[in-house]
C-alpha cells in the first residue's frame, strides 16, 4: 500500500511538472536574438542607423528585424504616485511586429517615434493602475527622472520569469549608456543555417555578443523527453510488429485450410477480407516508423552543426564532437528574459520526465513482483 502510494505520488508530481513545463515551452515566443552589452557612447540615432544597415543585409532572410534595450529598477512618477521597480524596454522600429502586444487602450510606439526618440511611453496594465488608479492613463504624463513622457498606450503584460521588475513599460530607443542589455531580434527562421548569417551581421555592426535561438532552446530543453518517447515508441512498435506477425500467420493458416473447400473465385474475396486487417496494420506500422524516423532525425534540421561534413570519415565525427563540447562548455554571460524563461520551463520538463519515468518503472517492478508472488501461491 505504501509503495503504491509512492508510485502514484511520483506519477502525479511528474505529470504535473511535465504538463506545466510543456505548456510554458509551447507558449514561449520563437525568436532569434543577438544580446550584447551596448557600446559606450553610442547615441540612439547611431544605434538606429546600425539597425537599418543590418536590415539591408538581412532583408531577404529576416524581413522583420528590430533592436531594443533593457533596463531594470527604473522609477516612474505620476503626481504623488511612484514605482521604482519598472522593467523598461527601449524599442526601435519594428519591435511590435517581432514581440506583439495586446493593447487595452491607446497604441504602440510608432516607427517614426522610435526613429526620432519621441518623448512617449507605453505602460503595462499594472503600472498604469499603480500610477493613475482607475482613471484613463492615455494622454497623461509620467516622469522618468527629469524627463516628462506622454502615455500613448496601455498594454496587457504578464511578468516573465526572466524579468527582474514586477512592472513593465516601453519607450523609444534611448542612448546606449542608459541600457543594461541590448538585443537585436527577429522571428526564428525555419532554416537553422541562417543563424550564422544573422550572427555575423550582428557581430560586425554591434560588436561581441551572445547568439540565442529560442527555437533551438526549445529543442534542447525537451530533448530528454523526446528520447524517452522515442524509446517507448520503439518498444511499443516492436510489440505491435510481433502481434501483426502472429495475426498474419493465423490468417495465412486459415486461408490454407479454406483452400481445400473453396473454389479460387470465392476464395480470393474471402481471403482479401481476412487479410485486410493485416494490410491496414502493416500500413500503420510503416506510418509509425516514418513518424519515429522524423522524431529521431528532426534535431539535425534544427542543429545542422551536429552533422559532420563527411559522414564516412570518422575523424570528422570526433572533431565535431569535441568542437561542440567545447562550445557547450563556454559560459553564457548574457541572458534575455525569453532565454531565462525557457530554461525554467525546460527544468520542469526534465524533472517531470524523470519523475514520471521513475513512477512507471516502480509501477512495472511492483506489478512484476505481485505477478511472481501470485505464481508462487498458485504453485503451493
Amino acid at each position: 500500500m505504501k509503495q503504491g502510494f509512492r508510485m502514484t505520488l511520483l506519477l502525479l508530481l511528474g505529470a504535473a511538472l511535465l504538463l506545466g513545463g510543456l505548456a510554458g515551452v509551447w507558449l514561449s515566443p520563437e525568436v532569434i536574438q543577438y544580446a550584447f552589452v551596448p557600446p559606450a557612447g553610442k547615441t540612439a540615432a547611431e544605434l538606429q542607423a546600425l539597425l537599418e544597415d543590418a536590415r539591408e543585409v538581412l532583408q531577404e532572410s529576416f524581413p522583420l528585424l528590430t533592436l531594443h534595450g533593457q533596463r531594470s529598477g527604473v522609477t516612474l512618477t505620476a503626481g504623488t504616485r511612484s514605482r521604482d521597480d519598472i522593467c523598461l524596454y527601449q524599442v526601435a522600429s519594428g519591435w511590435n511586429e517581432v514581440y506583439p502586444r495586446r493593447f487595452l487602450a491607446g497604441r504602440p510606439v510608432s516607427p517614426l517615434e522610435a526613429a526620432e526618440g519621441a518623448a512617449v511611453i507605453v505602460l503595462d496594465e499594472r503600472t498604469a493602475f499603480q500610477l493613475f488608479g482607475d482613471t484613463e492613463a492615455v494622454g497623461r504624463s509620467v516622469k522618468m527622472g527629469e524627463t516628462s513622457l506622454e502615455v500613448i498606450g496601455v498594454a496587457g503584460h504578464s511578468r516573465r520569469i526572466g524579468e527582474t521588475g514586477a512592472f513593465a513599460a516601453w519607450t523609444p530607443l534611448a542612448p546606449a549608456a542608459d541600457m543594461e542589455l541590448t538585443v537585436l531580434s527577429a522571428p526564428a527562421p525555419a532554416d537553422a543555417s541562417l543563424m550564422t548569417l544573422f550572427e555575423t551581421t550582428a557581430r560586425e555592426r554591434f560588436g561581441a555578443g551572445t547568439l540565442i535561438s529560442t527555437r533551438k532552446e526549445k529543442q534542447t530543453v525537451t530533448m530528454i523527453l523526446r528520447w524517452v518517447l522515442l524509446l517507448a515508441a520503439l518498444w511499443g512498435m516492436a510489440a505491435a510488429v510481433r502481434r501483426v506477425k502472429r495475426l498474419g500467420s493465423r490468417q495465412a493458416a486459415r486461408i490454407r485450410a479454406e483452400k481445400q473447400h473453396r473454389y479460387p473465385a470465392r476464395l480470393i474475396p474471402w481471403a482479401a477480407v481476412r487479410l485486410l486487417p493485416v494490410f491496414l496494420s502493416v500500413c500503420g506500422l510503416i506510418a509509425a516508423g516514418a513518424g519515429l524516423a522524423w522524431l529521431a532525425f528532426s534535431p539535425a534540421r534544427t542543429f545542422p552543426e551536429w552533422v559532420p561534413e563527411s559522414l564516412g570519415n570518422f575523424a570528422t565525427w570526433g572533431d565535431r564532437f569535441w568542437s561542440l563540447t567545447r562550445k557547450a562548455a563556454e559560459p553564457m554571460t548574457l541572458r534575455t528574459p525569453e532565454l531565462a524563461e525557457l530554461r525554467f520551463w525546460g527544468a520542469l520538463v526534465r524533472w517531470g520526465t524523470v519523475l514520471t519515468l521513475m513512477g512507471v518503472i516502480r509501477g512495472g517492478m511492483a506489478g512484476k513482483k505481485r505477478a511472481q508472488e501470485k505464481q508462487r501461491e498458485n504453485l503451493r
